[in-house]
């Protein structure tokens, strides 16, 4: 677990410092855009999973491990989740490029149209990075485990 929380340090840290040097952190920070993915990919979750299918997933991840069939399922759960935050960030970069390209006559609101698409995309590719994909890489590997034992 200490690695878990050691990558993620590294993981943040780094994205973080690197989006600061650049600029300011600001510029990095765009409420529709958060809106769209994490309102997004919560919903497309609890329309594929049940809580405790959530709850199961997490604690696979945090807690003790269940059996096979928990991980397996876990794992699919993760899984799913990385696609719904690409499929979200996907569907908010369209968004900020339909915006841009129906403006297109007044050249000031291109660059904040083209903003919130590739912040959109950003965040999606961010978030997975945070949960979704360690988790998913936790318990493949403890399913590998477990099938060479």
């Amino acid at each position: 677990m200490v690695q878990f929380f050691v990558g993620e340090f590294l993981f943040i840290g780094l994205i973080a410092a690197a989006s600061i040097a650049g600029g300011g952190p600001l510029d990095f920070l765009d409420f529709p855009s958060l809106l769209i993915i994490v309102g997004g990919c919560f919903g497309l979750t609890i329309i594929s999973f049940s809580f405790k299918d959530i709850s199961n997933a997490l604690s696979q991840v945090f807690g003790e491990s269940g059996g096979r069939d928990e991980l397996r399922q876990a794992a699919y759960f993760w899984f799913t989740m990385i696609r719904n935050l690409l499929a979200v960030g996907a569907i908010g970069t369209l968004i900020g490029v339909i915006q841009m390209l129906g403006n297109l006559e007044d050249a000031s609101t291109i660059g904040p149209s083209m903003a919130v698409a590739l912040i959109t995309f950003f965040y999606a590719i961010f978030f997975s990075g945070i949960l979704p994909l360690p988790a998913y890489y936790i318990i493949q590997r403890r399913l590998a485990n477990d099938t060479a034992e």
